[in-house]
């Protein structure tokens, strides 16, 4: 991910939590459904907290605060929301989150 021309590194799991998201910009996305796609039944450690790191992983990158978030907003037991635009570049690969430009390496 670039920010102004500017590296920025995620790690794997930080960076397909990013990647579901913005696939769904303005629509909750469950911490189930996140979960089931990321997260194999058999992983062997804790969901929740992998998940939670992930989220503020990929906040602090993009300069976001759960407190007044401008990106991931968390909706009470619902889940979370891209909340804003994504283009779409070849292959299904997000080009640009906002003022952001993701590519991965």
């Amino acid at each position: 991910m670039r920010k102004l021309g500017l590296g920025i590194k995620l790690r794997e799991g930080a960076l397909q939590v990013l990647e579901t998201l913005a696939e769904h910009p303005g629509e909750i996305v469950t911490r189930e459904e996140l979960q089931k796609k990321l997260w194999p039944a058999n992983t062997p450690f804790d969901f929740d907290q992998d998940l939670d790191r992930a989220i503020d992983e990929v906040r602090e990158a993009l300069g976001d605060s759960p407190v007044r978030p401008s990106f991931i907003e968390l909706l009470d037991r619902q889940g979370y929301r891209f909340a804003v635009p994504v283009e779409w570049a070849e292959a299904g690969t997000p080009q640009t989150i906002g003022r952001y430009r993701v590519r991965r390496r």
